[in-house]
C-alpha cells in the first residue's frame, strides 16, 4: 500500500462503499446513490456493472461467502441480497 494508481472510474458513481474479494481475480464493489454492484476479473483494473440491487440506493457491505456466493446489505431499508 505504499503508491496507489486509479484503476477506473465506476460509470458515473460518486461513492463506492464497499469491496469484496472473490479470489482468482475477482472483485465485487458495492455503491452509494444508485445501489449498483459492479464486478471485476482482473484485480480491479476494469470494471463492469453487473446488477442494481431492487431499489435500494446504498450497498453499505459485501461478503464473500465461499463456491461463488457472496451478501450484499443495503440502505435504506436494510435489506439483504444473496449471490445465486
Amino acid at each position: 500500500g505504499a503508491t496507489w494508481t486509479l484503476a477506473q472510474r465506476l460509470g458515473t458513481e460518486t461513492q463506492v462503499l464497499s469491496l469484496a474479494y472473490l479470489g482468482g481475480g475477482r472483485c465485487l464493489a458495492g455503491t452509494g446513490a444508485t445501489g449498483r454492484v459492479y464486478v471485476s476479473t482482473d484485480y480491479g483494473a476494469t470494471w463492469t456493472l453487473a446488477q442494481r440491487l431492487g431499489t435500494e440506493t446504498q450497498v453499505y457491505s459485501l461478503a464473500y461467502l465461499g463456491g461463488g456466493r457472496c451478501l450484499a446489505g443495503t440502505y435504506p431499508t436494510g435489506q439483504t441480497f444473496t449471490s445465486i
